[in-house]
């Protein structure tokens, strides 16, 4: 009934979180992309955008959730450092576990840019991309893989060893 209040933004977050929990990820991300569009640097927002849309069923094909997925991941590297200011770390998180939380937001940003390269089938980028989601996550089977993939569908027998190493490990992963 009052959709802009001064709890919009709240409730925009409890429908995230809400589809979240239903498993509807087309509503999450556009739940995100409103969040967005009242708060272009929610972070919130980037994150579940970033998460969601390479396991989103067609996104490949789909200009706008690449698109998407590409700001995401880019505006959450813009503003890593803003989010995860010493002074923003909550009282009752311990700092190593506020660094940890940076890390594995990193990781998650490089890996929607990476997939994003990935689809466009601009290799050097995804490989970029991946290398950096590993050295900020190394257990990440899926990126492992993807990278193997990205490696030999480059049809370069000269870098098939390396392909093939990165999805044996996502395998082992």
């Amino acid at each position: 009934k009052y959709p802009n209040t001064d709890f919009k933004k709240e409730r925009q977050l409890y429908f995230l979180d809400t589809y979240k929990n239903l498993g509807q990820a087309d509503k999450m991300v556009a739940t995100a992309k409103e969040i967005l569009a009242d708060d272009p640097k929610d972070f919130t927002a980037m994150y579940w955008i970033a998460t969601i849309v390479p396991s989103v069923p067609n996104a490949a094909t789909n200009t706008e959730y690449l698109d998407l997925a590409q700001k995401a991941g880019r505006g959450m590297l813009d503003n890593m450092d803003a989010t995860f200011a010493a002074d923003k770390r909550p009282a009752t998180t311990p700092e190593d576990q506020w660094k940890k939380a940076r890390t594995d937001m990193q990781a998650t940003a490089y890996k929607a840019l990476g997939w994003t390269a990935m689809v466009k089938k601009d290799a050097a980028a995804a490989k970029e991309n991946f290398a950096k989601s590993l050295q900020s996550n190394p257990a990440a089977g899926e990126i492992s893989y993807w990278l193997g993939l990205t490696i030999v569908g480059e049809k370069d027998p000269s870098t098939y060893p390396q392909g093939l190493y990165h999805i044996a490990r996502a395998a082992a992963y």
